[in-house]
C-alpha cells in the first residue's frame, strides 16, 4: 500500500514538508531528512518544537467605508471608547454611566469585517429586565423604577474573530469485551466464568477549517458577563455597513488580539479531538492516547455583536442588565457589595440547612439511645445489635450528605479536615473524591474563544490495527468479585 502524504505537517527534527503515513509500518516519514518516526513519538515530538514556533496569523483587512459621519466619543470616569453617528450633544457610557466627550479623533482606527445585527426588540429588551430586576436582583416589582429604562442602550460589542486550517493526527484504542460462563451456588464455590477484551489501535488523520473561534476584544464587560451572553449565531453575521449603527453606539476594542492568540491556539484542540474521534463508528469503550493538532495558517479580524445594556441604581448598589441582542440570553450583574450581601445570605441558608440537618440527627440518636436504654432489659442481645445497626444506617444515611454539603460549601471545613488528618489533600482525609464534587463550584477561567465552526473536513488516513486480546477468570476473594488476567494473546499482524 502506497504512502499517504499528509499536507501542512512539518517535521519535528528538520522543519520541513511533505510528510508522508506509512500504512504498513504506521510510521512517519519526512522525504527531506529521511527520517522515520513512530506516530505516538511523532506526536511527543511536534508538540514539543511547537511550544517554541509560534504559529503566524494573518490580519484581515476591514471594508473601506466613509467615515465622515462617524465620531469618537471618550468616557471621563472609565475611559471607553465608543463610535456613534453624527455630533451627538450629549451622550451616556454604557459601561458605568458617566458623560461622554466627543474628541471626534478617528484616524488609526480599523473597521470591523462584520457585524450581527440586533434582533431583540428595546421593548422585549425592557420587559426581560422587569423580570429579571425581581427574579434575579430580588428587587420587589412595587420598587422598580420606570426612569431605570431611559438608561437601556443598544451598543455593538467588538469580538476577535480567529480561523486557521489545521492538520490533526489522534491515535485512540477501542476496548471490546465479552462475558463467557456462569456461577453456581450461594457461596460461589463453583464458578466458571470469564472475560476477554479485544483492544484496537485506531489512527485518524484529517485536515480541516475552524471558522469563527471568538475571543474577548472589550474587557469593562466582566468575563463572567460576556459567557452569560454566548452563544452568537455566526452564521447570521453579515458585511459592515455603518447604516447598521443608526440608533445604536460602537465599542471600541481594547484588548489587543495578540493577547489572545496562546488561548485560541489551545482551544483548537477541543474541536479537533471532536472531529477526530466522530470518525471512529466502532463498538465499544474509545479512549484517546495522543492527539496533535497543527495549525498550518490563521487569520483575524473583528466583528461586532449586539448588546442591550441598563446600568441603574438602587439603595445605593448599581445594577447592570444585559442581554444578547440577538438570542435573548440575559444576565444582571451586580456591584461588588451587593454580591457580598447575596453570599452572605447564601451562607446563613446555608448554615440553617446543616443546623436543622444536625439537630434532627441529634435528635434522633437521643430519642433513639434513650427509648433503648428504657428497654434493654426486655430485648435479647441479637435484637439490640439489630437496633445499633439500623441506628448507624441512619446516621450514615443523614450525616453523610450533611458532610458532602459542608466540603462543598465551606472551603474552611475542607482545609480543616486536611489539617486535621495530617495529609495533603480532602481525597486523602475522607478517603474519597472530593474533587468531581467541587468542579462545578471552582473559579471559571475559560476565555470566550472555546468553541468554532468545522468546515471542509477531509479524512487522509483511517486505520484500525487489532492490538491483542486479554482474557480475565473471575474469582472470589472472601465472596467479593476479582477479574484475574490470565491470558494475553497478541493481535497476528
Amino acid at each position: 500500500m502506497a504512502s499517504q502524504n499528509i499536507t501542512g505537517l512539518k517535521c519535528p527534527g528538520c522543519g520541513g514538508s511533505g510528510i508522508s503515513f506509512d500504512p504498513e509500518s504506521g510510521k512517519m516519514y519526512c522525504p527531506t531528512c529521511s527520517g522515520d518516526f513512530e506516530l505516538k513519538e511523532f506526536i511527543k515530538l511536534s508538540r514539543e518544537k511547537n511550544k517554541d514556533e509560534k504559529v503566524s496569523w494573518d490580519k484581515l483587512k476591514g471594508p473601506d467605508i466613509d467615515r465622515s459621519d462617524l465620531h469618537i466619543y471618550s468616557c471621563n470616569s472609565c475611559g471607553a471608547e465608543i463610535i456613534a453617528q453624527g455630533d451627538q450633544a450629549t451622550a451616556k457610557c454604557p459601561y458605568c454611566g458617566s458623560n461622554f466627550v466627543l474628541t471626534d479623533k478617528f484616524e488609526g482606527v480599523s473597521m470591523p469585517e462584520g457585524i450581527i445585527p440586533f434582533k431583540m426588540t428595546k421593548q422585549y429588551a425592557e420587559q426581560t429586565m422587569r423580570r429579571y430586576v425581581s427574579e434575579k436582583a430580588g428587587i420587589p416589582q412595587n420598587m422598580f423604577k420606570k426612569e431605570w429604562l431611559d438608561q437601556m442602550q443598544g451598543v455593538y460589542m467588538p469580538c476577535w474573530l480567529f480561523d486557521c486550517d489545521v492538520t490533526g493526527i489522534g491515535v485512540f484504542t477501542q476496548t471490546e469485551h465479552v462475558e463467557k460462563g456462569f456461577v453456581l451456588g450461594v457461596s460461589h464455590s463453583s464458578t466458571s466464568q470469564i472475560r476477554e477484551e479485544k483492544e484496537t489501535t485506531l489512527t485518524r488523520i484529517a485536515t480541516m477549517h475552524i471558522d469563527n473561534i471568538p475571543a474577548r476584544a472589550e474587557t469593562r464587560l466582566r468575563e463572567e458577563t460576556v459567557l452569560e451572553l454566548y452563544p452568537y449565531n455566526f452564521d447570521e453575521m453579515v458585511d459592515f455597513n455603518p447604516a447598521l449603527l443608526t440608533g445604536y453606539k460602537v465599542g471600541l476594542y481594547n484588548v489587543s488580539p495578540e493577547d489572545e492568540k496562546e488561548r485560541i491556539e489551545k482551544a483548537v484542540e477541543g474541536p479537533v479531538k471532536k472531529q477526530l474521534r466522530s470518525c471512529i463508528t466502532n463498538s465499544g469503550r474509545i479512549k484517546a492516547i495522543a492527539d496533535f493538532p497543527q495549525i498550518n495558517s490563521g487569520r483575524y479580524g473583528y466583528c461586532l455583536l449586539p448588546v442591550w445594556m441598563c446600568r441603574f441604581t438602587w439603595e445605593g448598589h448599581v445594577f447592570k442588565f444585559c442581554m444578547n441582542g440577538q438570542t435573548g440570553e440575559s444576565m444582571i450583574e451586580f456591584s461588588p457589595y451587593v454580591i457580598e450581601e447575596m453570599k452572605a445570605k447564601e451562607r446563613g441558608k446555608r448554615m440553617l440547612t446543616l443546623g436543622i440537618g444536625v439537630a434532627a440527627l441529634v435528635i434522633f440518636n437521643i430519642l433513639f439511645f434513650t427509648s433503648l436504654n428504657n428497654r434493654v432489659a426486655d430485648l435479647s442481645y441479637s435484637t439490640i445489635m439489630d437496633m445499633h445497626a439500623i441506628a448507624m444506617a441512619v446516621n450514615a444515611l443523614l450525616g453523610l450528605p450533611l458532610l458532602i454539603l459542608a466540603i462543598i460549601w465551606f472551603p474552611g471545613f475542607r482545609k480543616f479536615l486536611v489539617a486535621s488528618s495530617g495529609r495533603t489533600s480532602p481525597s486523602a482525609a475522607l478517603g474519597f473524591d472530593v474533587n468531581s464534587l467541587l468542579k462545578l463550584h471552582e473559579e471559571d477561567s475559560r476565555n470566550i474563544g472555546t468553541s468554532g465552526y468545522v468546515k471542509d473536513f477531509e479524512l487522509v488516513v483511517s486505520k484500525d490495527e487489532p492490538y491483542g486480546t486479554r482474557t480475565y477468570e473471575l474469582t472470589y476473594d472472601n465472596n467479593k468479585p476479582v477479574w484475574t488476567l490470565v491470558r494475553f494473546t497478541e493481535a497476528k499482524k
